[in-house]
């Protein structure tokens, strides 16, 4: 069962989620739904940033590539009738899938949480993280970034499991809103 986060409101107030491998944006005004078709296979998350234009959805890995974060504009073209689409993607070589995705509360950083054995944290400059990461395709090193020493707000996980789990579940993420740990 999914129990992540997955469904949000840009600031057009259009609804937006995601169902399988695609990320849909729905104008309740008019009745009609966009689609965002950026992955290929099933999204496992989402999360949408500050501005409330941008998301970014995760997924599972599939038989042709590690899975992947897709970061998009939900705005809809008056004119064409389509989303903005792909900003940017970001590859997790190594991972089964991404499982939780939040923006910092500036929407300069993206945290990542894959679903390998440890639950890697990733944190990323996500506007400069898609250069850098096909870079580095086929490492788990992940996006260099500028972390201030004592300024990082700190992360928020939730989920069930513990010491003596065979397997312990993470369901969400977010930033830490009083900056402390």
């Amino acid at each position: 069962s999914n129990t992540a986060n997955n469904l949000f409101y840009n600031e057009d107030d259009h609804a937006v989620y995601y169902t399988a491998a695609v990320g849909i944006v729905f104008d309740r005004h008019v009745h009609k739904q966009y689609f965002f078709h950026g992955h290929d296979n099933d999204i496992k998350c989402m999360a949408m940033h500050p501005d409330k234009r941008i998301v970014a959805t995760g997924q599972v890995g599939s038989t042709t590539g590690p899975p992947i974060v897709c970061i998009w504009d939900t705005t809809v073209n008056k004119k064409t009738g389509q989303i903005k689409g792909r900003v940017a993607q970001l590859p997790f070589e190594g991972a089964p899938a991404v499982i939780c995705l939040a923006f910092s509360e500036d929407g300069e950083r993206l945290v990542c949480i894959t679903n390998d054995l440890d639950h890697t944290v990733h944190v990323f400059d996500w506007a400069t993280a898609d250069a850098t990461l096909n870079e580095l395709a086929g490492t788990r090193k992940g996006a260099p970034t500028e972390l201030e020493t004592g300024v990082f707000p700190g992360l928020i996980t939730v989920g069930k499991g513990g010491k003596g789990d065979s397997f312990p579940h993470v369901y969400g993420v977010s930033w830490n809103p009083d900056g402390k740990y």
